[in-house]
């Protein structure tokens, strides 16, 4: 019998988090400071859509910054209803 959405979200409440997961130190080598959590390091805006991006989440074309959807493509699409 599959549990529901309620009694999943029940014993993973009631759950102790030991029991959930499991916890391991770690280095992170070559993280860029703008890669760590926390609050928003640096923001520029894409060239071709106007889209804020943050971190340093973006590439160059042409020397000027693009988000990854307008340089990549998105992984959604825009549909009108």
């Amino acid at each position: 019998q599959c549990e529901t959405r309620e009694e999943m979200v029940k014993r993973f409440r009631e759950t102790p988090p030991e029991e959930l997961f499991n916890v391991e130190k770690v280095r992170i080598v070559g993280l860029k400071e703008a890669q760590k959590p926390g609050a928003l390091h640096t923001s520029t805006f894409c060239s071709v859509c106007g889209e804020k991006i943050a971190d340093d989440q973006q590439v160059y074309r042409g020397g000027k910054p693009v988000c990854k959807a307008c340089a990549i493509g998105s992984y959604y699409e825009v549909i009108d209803e």
